[in-house]
């Protein structure tokens, strides 16, 4: 069925990183709190929290498998929750740079939508100016929203000890 519907094709069944940003999450939670309010059973909403909670652990583990080296410096491209905006409050890149840093690892992160080149990144997270800084100073490079320009080029080839993987 799902070959023959458009929509349905397997670039669209892939799964990706979780879902963040300022207003799926508070929607989500707002469908489940009206529901237990009303005295039903908000199955759907907490399906789709539960979902997305599971997709980031998911990675997070993956991640910290690839990395298990407690010195890997752990390279993200993409703090924000989608392209295009600077707006970093819940967002995936975001959020797994902190779950790094607080179990030890060197994270560096580059955001091409971040227009404060002068924007205070938190403790423990390093700004790097170009994608290509994140991946020849990484260890395992994470890439967290989708990034035309990135796609296009090919895959980097190590020039240290470093290993490259696709998560």
């Amino acid at each position: 069925m799902g070959g023959r519907v458009p929509r349905a094709r397997a670039k669209f069944r892939r799964s990706g990183p979780p879902y963040g940003g300022p207003c799926l999450p508070r929607d989500v939670a707002a469908f489940t709190k009206v529901g237990e309010d009303r005295g039903l059973r908000p199955v759907l909403s907490r399906a789709v929290a539960e979902a997305n909670h599971d997709r980031y652990g998911t990675l997070l583990h993956q991640i910290l498998r690839l990395a298990a080296n407690a010195d890997a410096t752990v390279g993200i491209i993409g703090l924000a929750y989608k392209p295009s905006t600077d707006y970093l409050d819940d967002g995936f890149g975001l959020a797994l740079a902190r779950a790094l840093v607080q179990r030890g690892y060197k994270v560096i992160a580059h955001d091409a939508s971040m227009r404060d080149a002068n924007r205070k990144m938190e403790a423990g997270i390093e700004r790097v100016a170009s994608a290509d800084d994140v991946a020849a100073r990484s260890n395992i490079c994470v890439l967290t929203v989708p990034d035309r320009g990135l796609a296009a080029r090919p895959r980097p080839v190590p020039q240290s000890a470093g290993a490259y993987r696709q998560v």
